[in-house]
């Protein structure tokens, strides 16, 4: 029998070798973060089945409870759980433990530090690129630059003592109730789980009547599944009607009854796949069936009334979550605690307690985004306009950077993949701009990945706004909350502001954490992932496009002791891009980079065309008054300063009153 204070010497001396396998030092923010993970993953264990041979001081805060952690990018909670699973695995010969990860490359980085700990073969990792028989060698090499070595038969996981597995195998496995060796170990409970980054587990199937007509079509063309048949020509026709009837942006329908539904229950994939016609090529084969799996999932979640119209969008959507939180998990994620998704399952609860990075050495600037560039659907349907947003994009960076910088630059995928600006994925060879060296990311990718942790400037271009069926989909998933006409009215977006637009009620936390999330995550791919020993982020400049009024809102959440955001240097020479920013905008970049701490409404009216007699209901305005506030900026009679005169003035902070009146 063991002992926390034995499985606490082991862990810190584990966590000694990692410093030394890394050549550096253990600092003090380090041993903060292992004691968190370490009584986290102790936590855990102690509400899972093999606790019961391990005497532990730790009672779970919330038994029965999964717990998710925020730990900060570049802190180390990996090599923390490592040295967890390591420390484990030698003091309980019956300790077992799963990893989970969201990338196979992620995977390998996991199994080479574990077993850095335990020894080479002391880990199982299994992917489509690991599997015994039956790889694309040449994809394999093509997307992990390698050929692993080690194979592994998948049906040797549940008896694999520690294992190293995707989010997307996790979710296949509980998704189709089956034991495959991610939540248990030769029949019981694996004693921890560890999720590494917040998985995207909720399932969304969009479509329309004529795709369900053309799966009924096909199935009569190839003469099988008959009493499939007319459930599929009934739910084609009512969601015809459906689509006639609907007057307002978002309704529940009824589709498909239960009893409809489990006529359906034997179509997995596989079984779909023998149903389809001999002429197909067995790839094309599998892509069908592959295509009418999703069909089958939207029919059983339509059935449980997890499904919902858009008259905006023409197309029905529904949703599945494919998880279950239970005893042993632990989820650690740096955006924990403000994607907006985890605090809504009733069985997650949010660790708050946990080191924090203070981001003093963050420079933060704000770039205006020019209107015509707000839309990336439109930038990317027209060529004209897209490449004009790329110029925009490089002459932002070079007028924010100087020769020999080294530059991270996120955009959106299409971006890239029309080449408005030319990809740069590789770290060992970033494009030169004009003696920048600049690689490039895309929204929505780069989690985890820390190949550019030593860029010095990281812009974000634009924002990775959610579709809206998605965050509904993932409201109503992670919450086990059904969806409702009531509830789905605070779905359409409402302006906020000049020009932006949100959604309330449930889905107004989901659709600005998804914002917060990946704006973190993908700022932290650069210098300011790398920590010092007082918890102190190393130095980098961050341009951004957000609002000004958004990110205040919640700067301090994503970047907390970072000096507040500055204007940054506008680029010269954009072919159809106005350079004066005026009205209430104009207002805002004025409130951030004035020239003087006094401002006459008369200068006011000259830099921002605000007429002198509006001024007070612009100051007002919800957007100014934050920026106001942020920054230090209120307005004022002359009387108020002690001047002579019924002008209004923008005073910065309260202590010059004193000294305007001396002044004076």
């Amino acid at each position: 029998m063991i002992d926390r204070t034995e499985l606490t010497n082991t862990f810190n001396q584990l966590r000694q070798q990692q410093a030394q396998i890394n050549g550096r030092d253990l600092t003090q923010f380090d041993e903060l973060v292992g004691n968190k993970i370490l009584t986290m993953a102790l936590r855990a264990w102690e509400t899972s089945s093999g606790f019961q041979n391990v005497q532990l001081d730790v009672r779970p805060q919330c038994p029965g409870l999964m717990e998710a952690a925020s730990i900060a990018t570049g802190g180390g909670k990996s090599q923390s759980s490592f040295a967890f699973i390591a420390a484990a695995v030698k003091l309980d010969p019956e300790f077992s433990a799963a990893y989970i990860v969201p990338t196979v490359k992620m995977g390998i980085e996991a199994q080479e530090g574990i077993e850095a700990l335990l020894g080479e073969g002391s880990t199982t990792l299994w992917s489509s690129f690991h599997k015994h028989k039956g790889r694309d060698l040449a994809r394999v090499e093509r997307k992990l630059g390698f050929i692993p070595q080690r194979v592994v038969d998948k049906k040797e996981l549940p008896d694999s003592r520690i294992v190293i597995l995707t989010h997307k195998f996790l979710q296949s496995e509980i998704a189709s109730d089956s034991d495959q060796g991610v939540r248990m170990y030769k029949g019981r409970l694996r004693d921890v789980v560890f999720i590494d980054e917040h998985p995207d587990l909720v399932r969304v199937v969009s479509t329309t009547p004529s795709a369900v007509q053309q799966f009924h079509d096909d199935l009569s063309r190839w003469e099988v599944q008959q009493d499939w048949l007319p459930i599929l020509s009934d739910v084609a026709g009512r969601m015809a009607k459906t689509m006639q009837a609907a007057d307002k942006g978002f309704i529940v329908p009824q589709l498909v009854s239960q009893e409809e539904a489990g006529v359906f229950s034997e179509a997995t994939t596989q079984f779909l796949a023998e149903l389809i016609a001999d002429e197909m090529s067995s790839f094309k084969k599998q892509s069908e069936a592959s295509r009418y799996s999703e069909l089958i999932l939207f029919l059983r979640a339509a059935s449980q009334s997890s499904c919902f119209y858009s008259k905006m969008d023409k197309t029905f959507t529904a949703y599945q979550l494919d998880f279950e939180p239970q005893p042993g998990f632990m989820l650690l994620d740096a955006t924990a605690d403000i994607n907006g998704l985890l605090e809504l399952h009733p069985e997650i609860g949010i660790v708050r307690d946990v080191p924090q990075v203070n981001y003093e050495n963050l420079k933060v600037r704000c770039a205006k985004l020019p209107k015509g560039f707000k839309s990336i659907r439109e930038i990317t349907k027209d060529h004209e306009k897209g490449e004009k947003y790329g110029r925009w994009i490089r002459r932002t960076v070079l007028a924010n950077t100087k020769p020999g910088d080294d530059v991270l630059v996120v955009t959106h995928k299409d971006v890239l993949g029309l080449h408005f600006v030319k990809p740069a994925d590789d770290v060992e060879n970033p494009d030169d701009w004009e003696g920048r060296k600049v690689n490039t990311l895309n929204w929505g990718a780069g989690v985890g990945q820390n190949s550019w942790k030593n860029k010095t400037h990281v812009f974000l271009f634009n924002e990775f706004y959610p579709p809206r069926h998605k965050t509904i989909s993932e409201t109503h998933g992670w919450s086990l909350k059904p969806v409702s006409d009531e509830v789905l009215q605070d779905a359409n977006s409402k302006k906020i502001g000049t020009d932006r637009y949100r959604p309330q009620g449930i889905y107004l936390n989901p659709f600005v954490g998804h914002l917060l999330r990946w704006s973190k995550q993908l700022a932290m791919r650069g210098n300011a992932r790398n920590i010092d020993a007082q918890g102190n982020c190393q130095p980098m400049t961050l341009v951004v496009t957000t609002p000004l009024p958004d990110l205040l809102e919640h700067f301090e959440r994503l970047y907390p002791g970072a000096p507040l955001p500055r204007a940054a240097e506008k680029p010269n020479g954009v072919e159809d891009i106005v350079a004066e920013v005026s009205g209430r905008d104009g207002l805002i970049d004025l409130l951030i980079d004035a020239p003087r701490s006094i401002l006459g409404a008369d200068e006011v009216q000259r830099r921002t065309g605000i007429q002198q007699s509006k001024l007070s209901r612009e100051m007002s305005a919800e957007s100014v008054q934050a920026v106001a506030q942020a920054y230090g900026w209120s307005l004022r009679s002359a009387k108020e300063i002690g001047w002579l005169g019924r002008m209004k003035y923008l005073v910065h902070d309260r202590s010059l009153v004193s000294d305007i009146r001396v002044a004076a």
